[in-house]
């Protein structure tokens, strides 16, 4: 992905940022070594970084479904911890206001 951002911007790429699906349901962007830098194994994060990306987890709370299991917290938590940043989005209100009161 860095060297076809690359040769499209004829190296002066400012991509940044690596976005994928990250949470307790979907732990596999830092577990499974699924990437290869320099003949080295990696997982996806790991690769991110290595390669100088930022990493931005999507769904850290699994579309809903982890919160059957799991509190707002520790996906919140979890998902911090294994990533850079994350996106969080709802269509439940009542979802957003613990969201946003998980902020203050």
């Amino acid at each position: 992905m860095k060297r076809r951002a690359d040769k499209v911007a004829g190296g002066k790429s400012h991509l940044k940022y690596v976005i994928f699906e990250y949470n307790m349901l979907c732990p596999y962007p830092r577990t499974v070594l699924s990437q290869h830098v320099n003949g080295e194994a990696l997982t996806l994060a790991e690769a991110c970084h290595k390669l100088g990306f930022k990493t931005v987890a999507s769904m850290p709370l699994a579309m809903g479904d982890a919160l059957k299991e799991h509190s707002l917290n520790e996906l919140l938590e979890f998902a911090l911890d294994g990533c850079d940043h994350i996106i969080v989005g709802s269509k439940n209100t009542d979802h957003i206001k613990e969201l946003l009161s998980f902020l203050e």
